[in-house]
């Protein structure tokens, strides 16, 4: 049976503060659009501006969103209780019919359900006293996946409602039947959103060109402008340092081949960099180097030397065995 226990939802935000607003840009480095998530009310950040592997997080399903964009956070509430969203991607039909599976668990959880960015998915947002599992965040479901550990959320506030039912403007608590349907239509290991550190995969490097030849092909491609502005003047267009670094990073990961010391020694190098006072740490640019090179999925093609062949074609021979690509 549903606990009774109901909260009105924009109260329950307002008094836990956690709107927040998504400030989105897309990054042609990582070849996605980006969320970078405040906190409605203070406007501080939610995520670790400095840290790529955050809006990986943030970016979940994420397909297109506007500045301004409002939304909320899974996870632990300041009175102990724990905010879940069931997302559901792809359920609805063109002529506007649910399927059955959003029905279904709209009615069973009798909670705040509403469309999503792309009108063709839904949220239902669920209290519960515990998490599904401590040690990670999130799992798939059949039609798409349940979050309930610092996840970013876009709303739009637009109620879901079937003949025979609408959507309430509160949040149930609901913890046993939240344990019960993950139990029941899970559909494989919930995915770890914790220590992301430890479980990147770092590309190797693949080939190896000189400072100048990186700089020029990184001046001359399509946002050249806005790379020279970032060695030659400051931050340009970009909110705060923190992001204009990763940016620079993720291009300079394409540009270099993965080169991680000549990405670091060339932003050492960059106006952005050295406007820092008092500057970053090199612990902090290493990592996001790293990171950078993690998020951006492919490296720019160079005409090679003969040793920079040799170390580009040993690469793709490895990478063959490992993924099937043709030698």
């Amino acid at each position: 049976m549903l606990s009774n226990t109901i909260y009105d939802f924009k109260t329950l935000l307002t008094q836990e503060n956690r709107c927040v607003v998504f400030e989105c840009s897309y990054d042609p480095a990582a070849g996605k659009w980006l969320k970078f998530p405040r906190n409605g009310y203070t406007r501080k950040p939610y995520h670790n501006e400095t840290d790529l592997n955050s809006y990986e997080v943030c970016g979940v399903a994420a397909r297109k969103y506007y500045k301004g964009l409002v939304g909320v956070r899974t996870g632990t509430l300041s009175s102990g209780l724990y905010l879940f969203c069931f997302d559901f991607d792809h359920q609805r039909q063109e002529n506007g019919e649910w399927s059955d599976s959003v029905k279904n668990a709209a009615k069973d959880f009798d909670s705040y359900t509403e469309k999503s960015v792309s009108g063709e998915g839904a949220h239902i947002f669920v209290l519960a006293e515990r998490p599904y599992r401590e040690d990670v965040g999130q799992c798939e479901h059949k039609a798409g996946q349940v979050f309930w550990a610092n996840q970013s959320i876009a709303m739009t506030g637009d109620l879901v409602s079937f003949a025979d039912w609408k959507s309430p403007e509160y949040v149930r608590l609901a913890t046993d039947e939240v344990i019960a349907w993950c139990d029941k239509f899970k559909t494989n290991t919930p995915k770890q959103i914790t220590n992301t550190k430890t479980n990147r995969v770092i590309p190797q490097q693949v080939f190896t060109e000189d400072d100048d030849s990186v700089l020029d092909h990184a001046y001359t491609e399509k946002d050249g402008d806005k790379i020279r502005q970032l060695f030659e003047v400051g931050k340009g267009p970009f909110e705060n340092r923190s992001v204009a670094i990763g940016y620079l990073a993720c291009k300079l990961a394409f540009h270099s081949g993965y080169n991680i010391d000549q990405m670091q020694r060339l932003i050492k190098l960059s106006a952005v960099w050295n406007s820092y006072q008092p500057r970053r740490s090199d612990n902090w640019l290493k990592d996001t180097c790293e990171n950078a090179c993690c998020v951006v999925s492919a490296t720019r093609k160079p005409k090679l030397g003969t040793t920079e062949q040799q170390l580009y074609q040993s690469f793709r021979k490895e990478k063959s065995k490992t993924i099937g690509e043709p030698k």
